[in-house]
């Protein structure tokens, strides 16, 4: 260093000063730059003391740059992040330009359309469960008045419905058909309102007239009041639903809500009604077939009074005979009274014939009520029938968009690219499993189906004892650790190594057993025990009676109804059993009723 004195050693000093500002000044931009464009690490700052005029300007415009680049990248992470933990609520609104702004639009646009995607899944998947629910609900019911109020009672719920009225078409020869007030779901009668209506008188006979539905969107404040214990208020929307099997209506519903009916509700009416319409005709075939068999029994106790009458008389008519013989003598001197006697006999011949006419008739008449319970038996295997092709037609028609999202699911979880986090393979994992656990629903409800209309087929073939263990293992042994429950599965050292049965039909039992056991046992264990056995079984079955060696698989719980010492003991067996094989084994499965369960394979 040289020694300067002056203006020299004042130039000197601004010398080093700037040089000592330009190094700081490069040594904060070179960090902030590797810190950004490097190491990827956000919201660092260049720090230059001392600088001023345009090596403040410079300065500022480093720090600008990266606070910008920070903000712009971590509100695009955040909504990212967001998206990837399902809220699509979410979109980026910070202020960008260029290919950034671009980048910004392009994951907005992208959120978008997933949640309409969304959202049209999810509606779909209301509407669908939902009309399985209600054609389960439906089956097997035979009163009209119970179907309309269980209709009323779980519809209105669902559509966030407060007011709801169901109409029965009634049909006379003797006047015109009218609608007929069946069931209410929060309803307040009063004066002004008709309990029937024909058709073409108000919306709900103008309903059943155009055989369309009639939405009211803006109701006016007197049209109805919906009241409860704290007030009232006239709803927002109204709609008017015919109920139509072949093109006839049959019943007309009507439903208001303080809400507006959305899309997927409006199409989930007029799917569901098609639905209602199969059910009614189905109870409504059922009691005039039973009305049919009354009066049968009716006319056919009528001819065996008529008959005993008949036979009354013959007796009379005999013991008059048997009369006018020992009187021959007597009646011969007495001819005026002979001849009156003649003709009573010949009136009781008239009548008698007249009587022999009238059996003839009721005898048509019986014959011909047969003729019409055989047609109506025919309606009916018809109904059973269309309802079968019905659920079959159903579970094909589910069956094919779930098979592409299966596969979209599959294709995910491989991550072919590479270009998925673990927790996005996690979820489509997920996806494909639940997916696959529908399509096995499905499958029981084409199995259903096939039951009813009696072609259901069996497939037998060997299946390892210890693929039963291993599956079991794999389906129940989570659910056993997550509810803290010991779970063990027994194959006894005298089995055979494997078994000739119907695999999928004896695990869905056995899974159907373990779910029900996992589902009421809080604590404790669950056991799962497969072994021969020599008794135990009704002594009239010769198929086990005569079976070389029979395997028992039977489920045992600790479940809340039954101490652990008394459950074993308490079990009452219920059994389904395939064909035998050739070498004469028979597999029997075990089913279990506790105090307050009740299962049966």
């Amino acid at each position: 260093m040289l020694e300067a004195k002056g203006e020299i050693e004042t130039l000197a000093d601004t010398i080093n000063e700037m040089t000592d500002t330009l190094a700081t000044f490069a040594d904060q931009v070179t960090t902030v730059a590797r810190e950004v464009g490097i190491e990827g690490k956000l919201g660092g700052q260049a720090k230059v003391p001392g600088a001023s005029g345009t090596w403040r300007h410079l300065t500022d415009n480093v720090n600008e740059l990266a606070a910008n680049l920070t903000t712009q990248v971590r509100a695009i992470a955040e909504v990212a992040t967001a998206v990837t933990k399902g809220d699509l609520t979410r979109s980026i609104a910070v202020a960008a330009e260029g290919e950034v702004a671009i980048l910004k639009d392009n994951i907005n646009q992208m959120i978008a359309n997933l949640r309409e995607t969304t959202q049209k899944n999810t509606e779909q998947d209301w509407l669908k469960t939902n009309l399985a629910k209600f054609t389960r609900m439906l089956q097997g019911q035979r009163d009209l008045e119970t179907v309309s109020k269980l209709i009323l009672s779980e519809l209105a719920p669902l559509v966030s419905a407060q007011h709801g009225v169901f109409y029965m078409m009634e049909t006379s020869e003797d006047h015109p058909s009218y609608l007929k007030l069946l069931s209410t779901y929060a309803y307040r009668e009063r004066k002004n309102l008709a309990n029937r209506f024909h058709l073409g008188e108000g919306l709900v006979g103008q309903c059943a007239l155009e055989k369309e539905r009639i939405l009211i969107t803006e109701v006016p404040n007197d049209y109805i009041k919906i009241s409860s214990g704290l007030g009232e208020a006239t709803p927002l929307n109204a709609v008017v639903l015919p109920v139509l099997f072949e093109g006839q209506v049959t019943a007309v519903i009507e439903l208001a809500s303080f809400r507006r009916f959305s899309e997927i509700h409006l199409m989930f009416f007029d799917q569901l009604t098609e639905s209602i319409a199969i059910v009614l005709n189905t109870i409504a075939a059922s009691m005039r077939t039973e009305e049919l068999l009354k009066q049968s029994q009716s006319l056919a106790e009528e001819l065996q009074s008529q008959q005993k009458e008949l036979t009354d008389t013959n007796k009379r008519l005999e013991q008059q005979a048997q009369s006018l013989k020992a009187s021959e003598e007597l009646l011969k001197s007495q001819q005026e009274q002979l001849q009156q006697t003649n003709a009573e006999l010949e009136e009781k011949a008239e009548l008698l014939a007249l009587q022999n006419r009238e059996v003839e008739r009721k005898n048509r008449e019986i014959e011909q009520a047969k003729r019409s319970l055989e047609e109506k038996a025919e309606q009916l295997a018809l109904t059973s029938k269309y309802k079968s092709e019905f659920l079959a037609n159903m579970s094909h028609e589910l069956r094919t968009p779930l098979n592409s999202l299966l596969i979209l699911a599959r294709l995910f979880s491989e991550n072919t690219d590479g270009n998925l986090t673990q927790k996005q393979i996690e979820y489509a994992r997920t996806i494909h499993s639940s997916g696959n656990e529908l399509l096995e629903l499905i499958n029981d409800i084409l199995d259903l189906a096939k039951i009813e209309s009696g072609t259901i087929s069996i497939n037998i073939d060997q299946m390892r004892f210890t693929e039963i263990q291993e599956q079991m293992e794999r389906t129940f042994r989570q659910v056993a650790q997550d509810k803290d429950l010991d779970f063990e599965i027994h194959l006894d050292e005298s089995l055979p190594p494997t078994i000739h049965t119907d695999s999928k039909r004896l695990q869905q039992v056995l899974k159907n057993l373990l779910s029900n056991a996992f589902k009421f046992t809080e604590q404790g264990r669950i056991r799962l025990t497969v072994s021969t056995v020599t008794s135990g079984w009704s002594s009239e079955n010769k198929i086990l009676n005569q079976a070389d060696q029979v395997i028992a698989l039977a489920v045992e719980d600790t479940g809340i109804e039954l101490p652990l010492r008394n459950n074993t003991s308490s079990l009452k067996r219920s059994s389904r059993q395939t064909e035998p094989p050739a070498d004469g084994m028979v597999v029997r499965v075990w089913g279990y009723q506790s105090a307050a369960k009740s299962f049966a394979c």
